[in-house]
């Protein structure tokens, strides 16, 4: 039986890749991407709800993901 966490994050990764693939200025727009600074943060949040679902769902490894998430951190160090 598939616990409703699980069907929680099935659903919130379903979701947040198919508004990421939705082409800009779709029929699904949360936040329009033409109003300055904030016109991608809905996209953003796409993006954190995707990854964090993959290391829910055991997708990805949770310490792999935090290694690529702090991959940019390393490479700014001298």
């Amino acid at each position: 039986m598939i616990s409703k966490e699980k069907v929680f994050w099935l659903l919130a990764s379903l979701a947040s890749a198919a508004y990421m693939l939705n082409p800009g200025m779709g029929v699904f727009e949360l936040i329009p991407d033409n109003l300055p600074v904030i016109g991608n943060f809905d996209e953003m949040w796409a993006v954190i709800i995707l990854l964090r679902s993959l290391v829910e769902l055991k997708l990805v490894p949770e310490d792999k993901m935090n290694r690529i998430l702090n991959l940019k951190k390393s490479l700014s160090k001298p």
